[in-house]
């Protein structure tokens, strides 16, 4: 047997061994990570967990609070076409991830008797923090409603985004400590509104 026929030396295979293996231990470390990461994207919007404070109204729209109605009591809101109506609610952020909240809202629906723009956003929140959302208001829409319908208000519907990269939005419903009250006007102080109440129809928009 000569030299070139002999095997190789047991420390010269070992070594050849672990480079072959390297490359493999680079795979299945970025598998891991990768379904770690493929987890966590899933989990962060079920980590979200936000409360609402006390809700502070200012503007021009007539407003009497009732506490003795409802369970929390209410925000009777007198409809008076194009008053100002703001709401300003503190939002605490009780999850373990930061957030940012996108977007805010009512949730009433289509053509609402308070109709709201958000102000502020996004607004971010650590762990822990509180900050303002600010909601204007403009009471309109009534032509779309019959004399005396009522609409309540009784949360804001938040769009919250995880402090967690590529993570997805959710949307969260919270609570407001009181809930408002709003009743549509009469025809006659109710401008725009028709006497066929097929015409204007805000549940086909």
């Amino acid at each position: 047997m000569t030299l070139l026929d002999a095997p190789p030396a047991p420390g010269v295979r070992a070594a050849g061994a672990g480079r072959r293996r390297w490359p493999l231990v680079v795979a299945a470390s970025a598998a891991l990570l990768g379904l770690l990461w493929t987890a966590a994207l899933v989990v962060a919007p079920r980590t979200v967990a936000l409360s609402a404070g006390t809700t502070a109204l200012s503007g021009t729209a007539p407003v009497r609070t009732v506490p003795e109605y409802g369970p929390r009591g209410m925000h009777v809101v007198g409809y008076d076409h194009g008053a100002a109506l703001d709401l300003r609610v503190p939002v605490r952020n009780d999850g373990p991830l930061p957030v940012t909240v996108t977007a805010a809202s009512t949730g009433a629906g289509p053509f609402p008797l308070l109709a709201v723009t958000a102000e502020a956003m996004p607004l971010r929140l650590g762990p822990g923090e509180t900050g303002e959302v600010v909601l204007r208001g403009v009471l309109g829409n009534c032509a779309y409603y019959h004399e005396r319908e009522a609409q309540t208000v009784d949360a804001l519907s938040l769009v919250v985004r995880p402090g967690v990269p590529l993570a997805g939005a959710a949307t969260t419903v919270v609570p407001l400590d009181v809930p408002l009250f709003l009743r549509s006007p009469m025809i006659v102080r109710c401008p725009d509104r028709q006497l066929d109440r097929q015409a204007q129809d805000r549940s086909s928009a």
